[in-house]
């Protein structure tokens, strides 16, 4: 009896825990069902998504204190970035799928530092950015503060090596605007300069492309319109220097490599431009940007600490010469322009993340616009720039012209 006693009394108490053990599994089950079910709403959505080429949860993109570019996952869990301020995308980049890229987010401090001045600038110099109406400007400007100019020795271009013999040499310079071939090797240019200002300049790819293509007439007259091209390019046809001529042109004269940009992939770009912009911000270079010559003269100005407003400076902001032969190849429509950005995806993202740098350095100098004004005014009273700069450097100071050939001798400053 003893024992049916306890089996009863076991039976009894077990009565309860096996309907919490069904009651859980049940629980378990009924979660299970609608984990599922949310797993094949979201794969459907990413299936579909991907078959548009929309990219789900994108992030967009700031610089770190460190100078590298982070994820910022600032998106919320549907890949819905209408909460984010417009100002942190690339507004008009587009890939095939006509989507927006997210831009390098620039996170302007409340009270920004002094900027640094420099007492002496290199500027590299880019194809068909208006970088010789720079280059001209900074040439008067030599002239006017008799500074001294960097220029190859022979033949108008620098040579193998030659800026590391002439560092070497102990040569030293205030002001660098030569093209430098066959890559930009920035460290001996430091050395020559030092205490350097590093700029250079951009302009939208789209418009940057159309005047290179005009320009190099043998790509012009073999493809004939900017789209026969941009096919060739995707489908290994066109010929390395075409391409290198074209795409990511930008990229590739200020990366100091020789190394093709061409044919990088839409994240093999996105790499290439973070690491660019990281190793730009990591030694202060100012990039200008053509569309905006002015607004970009002034920061060059300030960060020179040279008085470009009261007259006591004299330079033009002379206009890019245009293309007008016959045959001239124009590219104005939505899908002319979205194949040359798709060719040109590391240019396109550098332009974009300047300009807004730009907007940033311009909100932290005092009284901007009335300077911006001042420089213009200045500028419609000057003549024209000084005269051209020499194709190399002078060895030996002609007595008849030693005001000006004392600036650009090969050996420097003396």
């Amino acid at each position: 009896m003893r024992h049916s006693d306890n089996s009863n009394a076991r039976s009894s108490s077990g009565s309860p825990h096996r309907i919490v053990v069904f009651w859980l599994i049940g629980v378990v089950a009924v979660m299970t069902l609608l984990l599922i079910n949310r797993s094949l709403v979201s794969a459907i959505g990413s299936d579909a998504d991907a078959l548009h080429g929309i990219p789900r949860n994108p992030h967009e993109y700031h610089l770190r204190g460190d100078a590298s570019l982070v994820a910022d996952g600032n998106s919320n869990s549907n890949g819905d970035m209408s909460a984010l301020p417009a100002s942190t995308y690339l507004q008009n980049f587009e890939l095939l799928s006509q989507v927006d890229i997210p831009a390098p987010k620039l996170e302007i401090p409340s009270s920004p530092a002094p900027e640094k001045t420099y007492s002496s600038i290199i500027f590299v110099k880019t194809y068909k950015t208006a970088s010789t109406t720079v280059a001209m400007i900074l040439n008067s400007i030599a002239f006017k503060l008799r500074l001294n100019c960097l220029h190859p020795t022979k033949d108008g271009w620098f040579k193998e090596n030659e800026l590391k013999d002439r560092a070497r040499l102990g040569h030293r310079f205030d002001v660098s605007f030569r093209h430098m071939t066959p890559v930009l090797e920035l460290e001996p240019l430091q050395e020559l300069l030092p205490d350097s200002l590093i700029t250079t300049i951009m302009r939208d790819p789209v418009t940057k492309f159309n005047s290179m293509f005009n320009f190099v007439q043998t790509t012009r007259a073999h493809y004939g319109t900017a789209m026969n091209f941009v096919n060739a390019v995707k489908e290994g046809k066109a010929s390395v220097k075409e391409k290198n001529d074209l795409c990511n042109n930008l990229a590739y004269s200020i990366s100091g490599s020789q190394t093709s940009l061409a044919d990088l992939n839409y994240q093999e770009s996105k790499d290439y431009a973070e690491k660019m912009i990281a190793d730009f911000e990591s030694k202060d270079v100012f990039v200008m940007i053509m569309e905006r010559m002015n607004e970009s003269l002034v920061v060059m100005c300030e960060r020179m600490g040279w008085d470009c407003y009261s007259g006591a400076l004299s330079f033009k902001n002379t206009v890019e010469r245009q293309n007008k032969q016959a045959g001239t190849v124009k590219c104005n429509d939505e899908e002319c322009k979205k194949g040359i950005k798709s060719v040109n995806e590391v240019d396109w993202m550098l332009y974009e993340y300047y300009k807004e740098k730009l907007d940033a350095i311009i909100k932290t100098i005092p009284d901007f616009e009335t300077k911006l004004k001042k420089l213009g005014g200045n500028m419609e009273k000057s003549a024209a720039n000084a005269q051209k700069y020499p194709v190399n450097c002078f060895e030996r100071i002609n007595p008849d012209r030693p005001e000006f050939e004392a600036i650009h001798t090969c050996q420097g400053r003396t």
